[in-house]
């Protein structure tokens, strides 16, 4: 009677029953992993009779919630079941990096070389004196580890734990290699003249695998058990959040990301009030066992399957390894007619493997037109529309465009004013209207001049080698010409001398500086009308100047370099700009639902877009701040087309004087969609352009709202899923309500606009998709024939799709 394996069996069932989970979460769980319940009334017995009582979270088990919810009020089951993917893919890559660095050291520790055996029980006894948890968690305490993003969270954890417990594994190997080494059979190979390398990979190779996999999934358990552990101490992959604005649900960091080393956090706090909260630790730690559990025994199962005497696994590594030798197959290729039949199975394997690696295997839903969309992009950039400045002829002229293409595909649209212009009610001054402070202007000429010590002059060109971010325009009238001479002092020189007069000061920045308002430029009292040089760390975009009582000039390449070097005489030329001769305006574009009205949408999809844009030499605009606004309008044609009916509001938003980082914003209509969000609520998509070549990476911007309905972390999954599938690399970027402290000290702006931070706290789910920060706007770089296609057509693909997906948002038909 055969012996059944029953290591095997029931560790081969906790694998699949496992690896399910993480493949097919929606399968175990209808209930998203983010959202964060209201408090409820629940059934309680109370004097021996079942009454309603108001309860806060954590909540026990119930037919809500199956496992009852955490402190959040998240589903402790849904995090859980969607968590499983997150922490096994930590799992196997620590034993994967554990074996990769164990396998050429144990193999040639197994075979002699004495240095490698001293490593190996250097590392044992090292860790033995001082655990691997007490020097993981040191590492990981340090800041830079705990602001990761959750992808390089697992893979930079995965390889810090494994460069700590790698001698384990390798002690395996070179017993198994030892043990080799005796047989018979190697003699054999030395006698008839095998060098060493050679014996290795055709002999001890394919004997040190079986040992190798029983290894792999034995590690990926103990790397699971330490995984667990470090989670007690608080340490655990993927973005936090701190809730102290949310006080009232929780008091420390959590994780936003659903995982399950998180969920072990508070153990010891948890296990003082076991009785009150007992599904806290129960649910967590027994499926952190669960798996542990299953992994050892699956790895024990196999070595014991590989220890038969009757397993044929070792003949067949050989044979696939013969199959796979580059000597076989040239020998092969040069006999080709004795060995045709061997050549063509191996390269129609090599073919198929090729396309399933490396060709996109999606079939999109929609029909999104990447040739519709550069059409856009073509009209929009051209000269026509004067750079498509908030204001200006051209930029009104771009927004006709916007509204007349979006009535045509069926949307009802709505406009809010910008009025920049207003009526002057100074006593003694002259000017008939005064500028908002920050209204976007056109200026197209101006020159700078500096003149070094030894008398070289050199001369500089406005939007070539430099923009004009602030343009004084409170004592000068339009189509005045100003010279302003100066003094450039040095950022070393710094702040004393920038109170005199004559000085031109250089200041250094940070574009989160600048961008959130922290940077403040020194007093010069005494003098509203100076200016001065601002070099923004790695900046090269061109700007708009705007309306202000200063001149801000941001030097590029061979200017800013010069200015760093060195004082110069400068001369600065230009003109003053126009006033506008239109206001800005917003643009709304509605396609509702029947029964449905712009006053009380119901929930509603949001999907923002700038369509301003920075005036460039010859009146055209830059085609990479163009990318999002092109999008969006062939995104809007692909939904309608075939006449599609939508069961939930959708609200293209076209904002102005938001394209450009550095040139303020418009915030009034922040409270808009405080009313949206009062009538159901919204999902917020915010296209942030698809770059030009060398982009590579579609950046996913992701805030979870804490009014959730139930779809968003699908919705994300979902997104995700198409663009692996279309072969499109992506970084996804999760964060919640930064605090004013992480605005400062973290890239914010490179990776969210200002209106996705505005819309992210009422949001369901807020996600910035593309690229926020176009860094090369108006350089040289910045052409129709470096656009970024495939990016650009994948974007729009995965928007048209999510959305006529019905399973997506609950929106579309299909």
């Amino acid at each position: 009677m055969k012996k059944i394996n029953y290591p095997l069996l029931i560790g081969g069932i906790i694998f699949v029953f496992f690896m399910t989970m993480a493949m097919f979460p929606e399968l175990f769980t209808s209930k998203d992993p983010m959202f964060e319940d209201t408090h409820r009334n629940m059934e309680v017995m109370v004097d021996g009779e079942m009454k309603e009582v108001f309860t806060m979270h954590p909540i026990w088990p119930s037919k809500y919630n199956l496992m009852g919810s955490d402190v959040a009020g998240r589903d402790i089951h849904a995090r859980l079941v969607y968590g499983t993917r997150t922490t096994l893919k930590l799992g196997f890559y620590i034993a994967l990096f554990r074996l990769i660095l164990a396998l050429p050291v144990g193999i040639l520790a197994g075979i002699g070389k004495k240095f490698f055996r001293m490593m190996i029980l250097f590392f044992n006894t090292w860790f033995s004196a001082v655990p691997i948890l007490i020097i993981s968690f040191m590492i990981f305490r340090i800041n830079f580890f705990r602001s990761l993003q959750v992808e390089r969270s697992i893979l930079v954890y995965a390889l810090i734990l494994a460069v700590l417990g790698w001698s384990r594994a390798a002690g395996v190997i070179e017993d198994t290699v030892r043990m080799i080494m005796d047989e018979d059979f190697i003699e054999g190979q030395v006698a008839i003249g095998k060098s060493w390398p050679q014996i290795v990979r055709q002999n001890i190779i394919p004997h040190v695998i079986p040992a190798a996999l029983s290894t792999f999934f034995k590690e990926a358990g103990q790397g699971l058990f330490l995984v667990a552990q470090l989670a007690v101490l608080g340490i655990f992959v993927g973005s936090t959040r701190e809730v102290r604005t949310l006080a009232f649900r929780a008091s420390y960091e959590m994780s936003i990301e659903p995982e399950w080393g998180s969920m072990l956090m508070k153990l010891t706090t948890q296990m003082e009030r076991f009785t009150d909260n007992w599904w806290l630790v129960v649910f967590p730690v027994m499926t952190f066992a669960l798996a542990v559990l299953g992994l050892n025994l699956l790895g024990e199962g196999l070595r014991i399957e590989f220890a038969k005497r009757n397993s044929r696994f070792v003949s067949n590594v050989r044979k696939a390894y013969y199959i796979l030798s580059p000597k076989v197959i040239y020998l092969e290729i040069r006999h080709f007619r004795k060995y045709w039949k061997n050549i063509l199975l191996r390269a129609g394997a090599l073919a198929v493997l090729i396309l399933i690696v490396f060709v996109p295997r999606y079939q999109p839903v929609g029909n999104f037109s990447l040739e519709n969309a550069k059409n856009h992009l073509i009209t929009l950039s051209g000269e026509e529309y004067d750079g498509r400045v908030s204001g200006s002829a051209g930029g009104y002229l771009a927004g006709q465009y916007i509204i007349d293409t979006m009535e045509s595909l069926g949307f009802i649209t709505q406009e809010f004013p910008i009025q920049y212009a207003f009526e002057n009610q100074i006593e003694g001054d002259e000017r008939e209207f005064v500028l908002q402070y920050g209204t976007p202007l056109i200026m197209k000429e101006g020159k700078i001049t500096l003149k070094d010590e030894k008398g070289n002059v050199f001369t500089y060109q406005l939007h070539e080698d430099f923009s004009i971010l602030e343009v004084p325009m409170e004592k000068d009238s339009p189509g005045t010409e100003i010279i302003r001479t100066g003094k450039s002092v040095k950022p070393e020189e710094g702040e004393g001398a920038s109170e005199s007069k004559g000085q031109i000061p250089v200041f250094y920045s940070g574009i989160n500086e600048i961008v959130s308002g922290s940077f403040s430029y020194p007093d010069f009292p005494g003098d509203t009308d100076h200016a001065e040089f601002l070099i923004i760390d790695g900046h090269e975009s061109r700007s708009n100047p705007h309306s202000s009582y200063r001149l801000s000039i941001l030097p590029f390449d061979e200017l800013r370099d010069k200015l760093e070097e060195e004082s110069f005489e400068v001369t600065i030329e230009y003109t003053v700009p126009d006033y506008p001769v239109e206001e800005g305006r917003l643009i709304e574009a509605w396609l509702l639902p029947e029964g449905k009205t712009m006053k009380e949408p119901g929930q509603t999809l949001i999907i923002s877009v700038p369509y301003d844009g920075t005036w460039l030499p010859g009146g055209r605009s830059s085609v990479e701040g163009t990318t999002p606004l092109a999008t969006a309008l062939e995104t809007a044609r692909a939904i309608t087309e075939d006449g599609m009916k939508y069961e939930k509001s959708i609200l293209f938003l076209f904002h102005d004087r938001e394209s450009d980082l550095l040139s303020g914003g418009f915030s009034d209509y922040y409270m808009r969609h405080a009313e949206i969000s009062a009538d159901g609520g919204y999902m917020y998509l915010e296209l942030m352009g698809s770059g030009l070549k060398g982009d590579k990476d579609v950046d996913l911007v992701t805030y979870f709202g804490q009014m959730d309905k139930e779809q968003s972390f699908r919705s994300l999954l979902k997104m995700e899923g198409i663009l692996k599938e279309m072969k499109v690399p992506y970084t996804r970027y999760q964060g919640l309500l930064p605090t004013e402290e992480t605005l400062k000290s973290t890239p914010v702006f490179k990776i969210a606009s200002r209106q996705l931070l505005n819309f992210r706290a009422n949001a369901h789910l807020a996600v910035g998709i593309g690229k926020i920060y176009h860094n090369r706007k108006g350089t040289k770089a910045d052409t129709l024939e470096n656009l970024n296609e495939k990016k650009m057509e994948s974007i729009g693909q995965m928007l048209v799709d999510i959305i006529i997906t019905k399973e997506n948002f609950g929106l579309g038909e299909k």
